[in-house]
């Protein structure tokens, strides 16, 4: 695979004859379109995001983020529930914990997902306006021959 960043110009500052800096448009704000754009701004040219349902795409909005903190939580009940080895019983009854007497808030859960991927979308929008890319909240399309 090349390197993505030796298909600039070699100076993108460099002026056009309508004046302006080298441009780039990115439609996308997953992965790739967020790492591109941070390459772009990084040599310099002017670089506008699109991106209509939220950046970091499907790996932080519906994939990695949200089954990691499902994992997680599958984790910590399955901890606790064979915590009685290390002597861990319920304060009022005196009972272990076991997978049985535990239950699992799922509205809880899918709120920490929602504000961890909301979270993380944040920190992504931040990192590339501070980059100096212009994000725009919306849908874009190549048109024309």
């Amino acid at each position: 695979m090349s390197d993505p960043s030796t298909a600039l110009p070699s100076d993108p500052r460099r002026v056009t004859s309508a004046g302006d800096r080298t441009r780039v448009v990115i439609i996308g704000g997953g992965p790739g379109g967020y790492e591109a754009a941070l390459t772009s701004a990084r040599h310099g040219a002017s670089t506008v995001l699109i991106e209509g349902r939220g950046l970091g795409g499907a790996a932080v909005l519906t994939d990695v983020v949200p089954s990691k903190t499902l994992i997680a939580t599958a984790d910590v009940l399955d901890q606790v529930a064979g915590s009685q080895q290390l002597g861990i019983r319920d304060a009022d009854t005196g009972a272990a914990p076991t997978a049985h007497t535990l239950n699992v808030d799922l509205a809880a859960v899918n709120r920490r997902v929602r504000d961890l991927a909301a979270a993380q979308s944040s920190d992504i929008r931040a990192s590339l306006l501070e980059a100096g890319v212009e994000v725009v909240d919306g849908y874009g399309r190549l048109d024309g021959p």
